[in-house]
């Protein structure tokens, strides 16, 4: 009996460390000028259900921007129709005080330096030609010819495979950039999941449609979630439930 119950546990334990995230549809939602497109995701994990909403992009058109907000005054909605932007999400963490934690730069003036913090491992940068990536903060060394930079983390994502060690037991709201390293980026919120979770869904084949993700950076998510998409007649807006220091937009390039 003994032997038959302890069967039954390796069975169940093996079942249940089979279970993994699958897409289950994808929705376009809207297309714009030069491949610009905005899908929503539905994921499955056995009884676990998650969504995405993703801004998808390419860097030949499009750039990215960094709207600051000092005064706390400005909402996500009202920075996009001010700046003329296409899509945006909240940015980075920020301090109890407000001010911006780690690396923040913003049509070329720095706003704030580099953080030397574990959490802190990456970079979204673009330089003054518009090229955008993903660097380790480690990898970092000049801000000079830098027009746009936010530093936050952690990776979640590298050569195409979730980062080890993620989180796995606390799920909440995320705010993602990443890109599929040929030049097509994405802005993605996804509904309450643990880091560890948003690596996984990230890692499936054809994510972004005909192209998967490489690399993907977390920025402030939680309560600071965000997203605002020009969608006509009427722009989608997740707004955040907290006040956020600034915000990663996207901008036809020329703009």
């Amino acid at each position: 009996m003994q032997r038959l119950v302890l069967f039954c546990l390796l069975v169940l334990s093996a079942t249940s460390s089979m279970a993994a995230w699958k897409i289950d549809a994808h929705s376009r939602k809207a297309e714009f000028p030069h491949e610009a497109r905005f899908i929503e995701i539905s994921f499955l994990n056995g009884s676990k259900v998650a969504q995405a909403h993703v801004f998808i992009f390419p860097q030949k058109y499009y750039r990215f921007a960094m709207v600051d907000n000092p005064t706390k005054d400005l909402s996500l909605d009202a920075a996009m129709l001010a700046s003329g932007a296409i899509a945006g999400v909240n940015g980075g963490y920020f301090q109890t005080d407000f001010s911006p934690m780690g690396l923040r730069i913003s049509e070329g003036k720095m706003l704030n330096s580099i953080l030397r913090a574990k959490l802190l491992s990456g970079i979204l940068v673009a330089s003054t030609s518009g090229k955008p990536e993903i660097i380790p903060s480690t990898a970092f060394s000049s801000e000079s010819n830098l027009k746009t930079a936010i530093q936050c983390g952690p990776n979640i994502m590298r050569a195409g495979k979730p980062v080890a060690g993620l989180n796995a037991v606390r799920p909440a709201r995320r705010t993602i950039v990443a890109t599929d390293g040929k030049g097509l980026w994405a802005l993605i919120i996804l509904s309450p999941v643990t880091l560890a979770d948003s690596a996984e869904m990230l890692a499936l084949p054809n994510v972004l449609g005909n192209t998967s993700i490489m690399t993907a950076l977390n920025l402030d998510g939680g309560s600071s979630t965000s997203m605002w998409v020009k969608t006509s007649p009427t722009p989608f807006y997740l707004p955040s439930y907290a006040t956020v220091r600034d915000y990663l937009t996207v901008l036809p390039i020329g703009h």
